[in-house]
């Protein structure tokens, strides 16, 4: 396939990252000849665009895919997420033709692998992520069958997560990426029926909405039996630990059926922590049908207690807090964030409880134990590093990041 047409490179090096743009065009130009095709799997084309004089990255593309079919199913993954309108525009882009230019060149992308909606940003605040992730499920409800070779989602929503049952339906579909979005009580019949293919789901800061009487988590945990890795993300206390216990007891329930063994839980709670927090769930009997082998999270959803007392708190009034370490037998790999000093303290302490009993008594498995923790140095560690390896169980301390 090296008598490509060289326009695909020409359009090409508009919508690629700098790294990418800038070795296929060196090795262009300097081979005199198209580079290899299996490259062009790897170029992000950018959506929306940046206007350069009077020429639009995304009109270039459109154009060039319209007049070459040949060129369609080189075109593997559009990004959304790499520029930002700019606002020296003379003409800034309207609704409509975003909606237009992204419809047409999503369906003139035969072979599309992935695709990433997350992170763009515009002045025109209606130019949103979500927006532009909205244009492409609506092109998805209306022409399914494009999406054939769609393996991989990242997306931005504002709505209702029921509204992502068409892409839990693709047939080649394996990891979904979601942020925002909220959950509701209420959820599509049709969830019953499905037997989604993703094997790695994310969902990062949902909206707490009705998650104690969530109806949409357990129906997508019955449609994914295929799922290998759980990644739940929450910041700015936007949901508290009852979120977590409602996610986790969807997705590991006696009637699910799934291939879990990753699973990562944490939420940025920057200190001040004050907030009262409910009793932490125990993880000891983490599901009855899975097998967890990894799992990242975050040591406040361990933690129980009310509140760190203000400076001049005499201790009275509040709950000291506990860190509970009850975990799935089958860890082999566990990993604790820490992101606030108090907690990192008591976790120093039960650590070192840890390390002084009989680790494969509890965690028969367990062969790397890591903390993340801008509180806590790997210095004067040392002892308890030894102690776990000499119990077979790799130990680190590093910042977080």
């Amino acid at each position: 396939m090296d008598d490509l047409a060289e326009e695909l490179v020409n359009h090409i090096c508009g919508f690629a990252d700098t790294t990418s743009c800038a070795s296929l065009s060196r090795v262009s130009k300097k081979m005199h000849r198209i580079v290899e095709p299996h490259l062009y799997s790897k170029v992000h084309i950018i959506l929306p665009w940046c206007e350069v004089g009077d020429y639009s990255n995304s009109r270039g593309l459109r154009r060039t895919l319209q007049t070459n079919p040949h060129l369609r199913p080189l075109v593997k993954k559009i990004s959304a997420g790499t520029l930002v309108e700019s606002r020296a525009t003379k003409s800034p882009v309207t609704w409509l033709e975003c909606q237009r230019y992204v419809s047409d060149i999503v369906a003139l992308s035969s072979r599309l692998e992935a695709i990433d909606m997350e992170g763009y940003f515009a002045h025109e605040r209606r130019l949103s992520s979500s927006h532009l992730f909205r244009i492409f499920v609506v092109d998805l409800r209306s022409s399914p069958c494009h999406f054939d070779y769609l393996k991989r989602i990242d997306g931005s929503i504002g709505w209702t997560l029921n509204d992502l049952f068409h892409d839990f339906s693709l047939p080649s579909l394996e990891t979904l990426n979601i942020h925002g979005g909220y959950d509701t009580v209420f959820f599509d019949s049709r969830w019953r029926d499905l037997q989604s293919t993703v094997k790695h789901l994310s969902f990062a800061d949902i909206e707490r909405g009705y998650s104690d009487t969530s109806k949409v988590f357990p129906a997508i945990a019955q449609s994914c039996s295929r799922l290998e890795s759980l990644r739940v993300l929450g910041k700015d206390k936007s949901y508290g630990r009852n979120f977590f216990q409602a996610v986790v007891s969807a997705f590991t329930g006696v009637t699910v059926q799934t291939q879990l063994s990753e699973l990562e839980l944490w939420e940025d709670n920057r200190p001040p922590l004050r907030e009262v927090y409910f009793d932490s769930f125990d993880l000891s009997n983490f599901g009855h049908n899975i097998t967890l082998e990894r799992l990242d999270m975050d040591v406040s959803i361990l933690s129980k207690g009310t509140a760190v007392p203000d400076d001049d708190d005499d201790g009275s009034s509040w709950t000291p807090w506990d860190i509970s370490l009850e975990l799935p037998r089958n860890l082999k790999t566990l990993q604790l964030r820490v992101s606030h000093p108090f907690l990192a303290n008591r976790l120093v302490d039960r650590l070192e409880e840890l390390c002084n009993s009989d680790i494969k008594a509890m965690l028969p498995k367990l062969q790397e134990l890591r903390v993340r923790s801008e509180y806590i140095e790997d210095e004067g560690l040392e002892e308890m590093k030894t102690k776990f390896q000499q119990q077979g169980v790799r130990f680190s301390v590093r910042k977080l990041e």
